[in-house]
C-alpha cells in the first residue's frame, strides 16, 4: 500500500509540472519554426528586449539596427524583388534605368530585366556560380581558346608562345569614308550636269516676246530654264572647277531678266577659267535648243546679246554694266564696239582702287581676246 501511495504522489507531482511548463511563457525566439527567422534582424527574442532597441537607460552594449545579412532587405544581392521588378531599381534611379513615369505612377516593368538579361548581368550577380560553367548567352568557358582558329606560325612562334602577324588582304584596299563621300558627290555633280544642259537645250528652242514676256510656241519652256538652272547651280556649287555651268546660268539670268545675276555668274566663269575668252571655240551656240546642226548659229543667243548690248547706257558709271556690254559686243562679233567698251572699262578699273578680283579678271582675259 505504501509503495502504490508513493507511486500516485510521483505521477501527481509529474502531472502538475507538465502543466505549469505549459502554462508558463517561453521566449519567442525558442519558438522560431523558419530559419529567417534566426537569421534576419531584428528578432524579438529576449535577446533584442536586453540590450537592444527596447532598451532605455541602461548601459548594455547595442547591436547595429539593421546589420547587412544574406536574406535583408539592404542587402542587394539576395533581396527577393520579385519576377516582373529588376533588384537594381533599388540601387539606380529610374533615369539611370532609363524608365519614366506613366500613368498611376509606374514604370515599365520589363525593361529593366530584359535589359538584365541581354547584358548578361544575371548570371554575373549569382554569387555561388562559377564564371566558367555558365550556360551560353553569360561569359565563354575558360577553355575557349582552344577552338578559335589561330594563324599558323614557325617552330620559334610555337616555342616562345608569339601569335604570328595576320597576312595582309589581297587586292586593292578599299576606299576611305571621305573618299566615298567625295565619289558619290562628284557622282551626283555629273548626273545633274547632264540633266542641266539637257534642261537648258530644251527650255531655248524658242524665242521669247520680250514685250509681254513669253514664248510664242513654248509653254513650258519658263519651267524648263527654271529646273536647269537649279541643276547648274549644284554642279557650280560642288564643283569648284566647273566654268560651263556659270557661263549658262548668265544666259539663263539674262533670259530671265536678271543682268546683275548674270554679270556675276559671268564674272565667276571667267575666275575659273581665264582662258575662257581665248579658248572658246565655236560650238557655244550648240548649248541653245534652236541651233541645229553642226556650225549653226543661235537666233535665241543673239537675240539675247542684241537685247543687253546697250546696258551700260542705261547704268553710266557702273564696271559691271560695261562688263556685261563688252561681252555682248564680242558675243556678237563687234570687235571695234567690244575695243571700245573696254577702253571705257579699263579706265574705271584704274581709277578705282577697290574695283573686285573678279573684274580685274575679266579685264585681263578679255584683252586677250580682243588682241
Amino acid at each position: 500500500m505504501i509503495m502504490i501511495r508513493t507511486r500516485k504522489k510521483c505521477w501527481w507531482w509529474f502531472a502538475v509540472t507538465v502543466t505549469l511548463a505549459a502554462w508558463l511563457p517561453t521566449a519567442e525566439a525558442q519558438r522560431a519554426s523558419r530559419p529567417s527567422e534566426s537569421t534576419n534582424r531584428p528578432s524579438r527574442g529576449p535577446s533584442t528586449t536586453i540590450g537592444g532597441q527596447y532598451t532605455r537607460g541602461r548601459s548594455l552594449s547595442r547591436p547595429p539596427r539593421q546589420p547587412a545579412t544574406i536574406g535583408q532587405p539592404s542587402f542587394g544581392f539576395g533581396q527577393s524583388m520579385g519576377a516582373r521588378r529588376s533588384p537594381f531599381v533599388s540601387v539606380l534611379s529610374m533615369t539611370q534605368l532609363g524608365l519614366r513615369p506613366v500613368r498611376g505612377g509606374t514604370t515599365f516593368p520589363t525593361f529593366a530585366g530584359s535589359a538584365n538579361a541581354l547584358g548578361s548581368l544575371r548570371g554575373a550577380r549569382m554569387l555561388n556560380s562559377d564564371l566558367s560553367r555558365l550556360a551560353g548567352g553569360y561569359l565563354p568557358a575558360l577553355d575557349a581558346h582552344l577552338y578559335t582558329p589561330r594563324p599558323e606560325g614557325t617552330r620559334f612562334h610555337r616555342l616562345i608562345g608569339l601569335t604570328p602577324a595576320r597576312p595582309k588582304p589581297a587586292g586593292e584596299l578599299l576606299p576611305s569614308l571621305i573618299e566615298r563621300v567625295e565619289q558619290y558627290t562628284m557622282q551626283r555633280v555629273r548626273r545633274a550636269e547632264r540633266e542641266g544642259l539637257e534642261l537648258f537645250k530644251e527650255s531655248t528652242w524658242d524665242l521669247r516676246d520680250p514685250d509681254i514676256g513669253r514664248y510664242e510656241e513654248c509653254l513650258d519652256c519658263a519651267d524648263k530654264l527654271i529646273r536647269a538652272v537649279q541643276k547648274l547651280t549644284l554642279v557650280r556649287d560642288l564643283d569648284d572647277e566647273a566654268y560651263l555651268p556659270c557661263l549658262l546660268i548668265a544666259h539663263a539670268s539674262l533670259e530671265q531678266e536678271r543682268p546683275m545675276a548674270a554679270i556675276q555668274n559671268l564674272l565667276a566663269a571667267v575666275e575659273r577659267n581665264p582662258e575662257l575668252f581665248s579658248s572658246e571655240t565655236d560650238d557655244f551656240d550648240s548649248y541653245f535648243g534652236d541651233a541645229e546642226g553642226e556650225d549653226a548659229r543661235s537666233d535665241h543667243l543673239e537675240s539675247q546679246m542684241r537685247r543687253f548690248r546697250r546696258i551700260s547706257d542705261l547704268n553710266p558709271g557702273s564696271p559691271q554694266a560695261l562688263a556685261l556690254t563688252v561681252y555682248c559686243a564680242w558675243r556678237l562679233g563687234d570687235t571695234v564696239g567690244a575695243r571700245q567698251s573696254m577702253e571705257s572699262l579699263e579706265q574705271m578699273v584704274q581709277d578705282d582702287p577697290e574695283t573686285p578680283e573678279r573684274l580685274l579678271i575679266f579685264v585681263g582675259a578679255m584683252k586677250m581676246a580682243l588682241m
